[in-house]
């Protein structure tokens, strides 16, 4: 319930009152555990970690429909959720049961 109330998150939905949208980056029965959203030249990739332990996620440039990006900045996570830009993916790494939105400068 305080994810759904953190301003940061709502100040993103509330420019155009859209959702972010599931990319599927498994295949089979599996919850998305990264979401995107589009607004002008920047794209915000939410990434959640449901499991019990630190996880470490690498998500393409070519899975988010985008070339490299100019550059990026952590706008909601907790000070452990760490990501760097290599060999055109983004790898991110999320504490357990925890969540981190990135702001990428398209």
């Amino acid at each position: 319930m305080k994810l759904l109330q953190n301003k940061e998150l709502l100040a993103i939905v509330g420019v155009d009152g859209k959702s972010f949208r599931p990319l599927v980056l498994e295949k089979g029965k599996v919850a998305s555990n990264v979401f995107e959203k589009r607004i002008g030249h920047k794209l915000y990739v939410a990434v959640f970690n449901y499991g019990e332990h630190t996880k470490s996620l690498k998500i393409s440039d070519l899975s988010l429909g985008i070339k490299k990006p100019k550059s990026g900045n952590m706008t909601m996570g907790a000070s452990n959720t760490k990501f760097y830009f290599s060999d055109g993916q983004i790898n991110v790494l999320v504490p357990a049961k925890d969540a981190a939105i990135i702001c990428l400068n398209l």
